[in-house]
């Protein structure tokens, strides 16, 4: 079991360093968008960046990277739930923290939501609502990211998963409050970008 878990680790990493935004900011812009904006490489970043289209592009792309490496442990591994979630963790890590580009990536939801749709779709769909509609009420993407996060843990307990994705749920609840961190701030601040004015900013 153990190599299991470590071979899902690998390939859900390989995954998640993937990183759309980077790439998009680089091929498109012929920037590093990292030292722009929020200066995450995340599609919220490029869609405050680079506009709406290049934002749902990168976003489709992040959730994809994390499915995926769900969907090829799943088709090595069957039966195997503990792998599927290792799998989906390192592809969030990956986006998170890829290696290549200094541990220096995007904040994991569009990955989070793409692994979780990949394990169970109902958790997925589940996560991706509270994301849109907590996000739309208060006219802040910040906002449904940490209720998203905090969601993870409780919705992993009513469909009886296992302690290791208990465990992983609640290590992402950390990673995620820490990633936003900066946001809250921001928003305690009143300085943090609404969801309507980055839409309909004038290009």
């Amino acid at each position: 079991m153990d190599i299991i878990l470590v071979v899902s680790a690998i390939v859900g990493y390989l995954f998640g360093c993937i990183q759309a935004s980077y790439f998009i900011g680089k091929f498109v812009r012929r920037i590093d968008i990292r030292q722009h904006g929020s200066t995450n490489s995340g599609a919220s970043n490029v869609t405050m960046i680079m506009g709406l289209k290049w934002g749902l592009i990168a976003g489709f792309i992040d959730m994809l990277k994390a499915s995926a490496a769900v969907w090829v442990v799943r088709a090595v591994y069957p039966g195997s739930d503990d792998a599927l979630f290792i799998a989906g963790f390192f592809a969030v890590m990956g986006h998170i923290y890829p290696f290549f580009m200094g541990f220096r990536g995007g904040k994991g939801i569009a990955s989070l939501i793409g692994m979780y749709l990949a394990v169970d779709w109902r958790f997925g769909l589940i996560i991706l609502g509270i994301q849109v509609v907590a996000s739309a009420v208060t006219d802040l993407v910040t906002t449904g990211s940490v209720i998203l996060y905090l969601s993870l843990p409780f919705l992993t307990i009513y469909y009886g998963y296992s302690p290791t994705a208990l465990y992983i749920s609640l290590v992402l609840v950390v990673i995620g409050l820490y990633k936003h961190y900066p946001n809250m701030i921001r928003i305690l601040k009143k300085e943090e970008p609404r969801i309507r004015a980055v839409l309909f900013k004038k290009k």
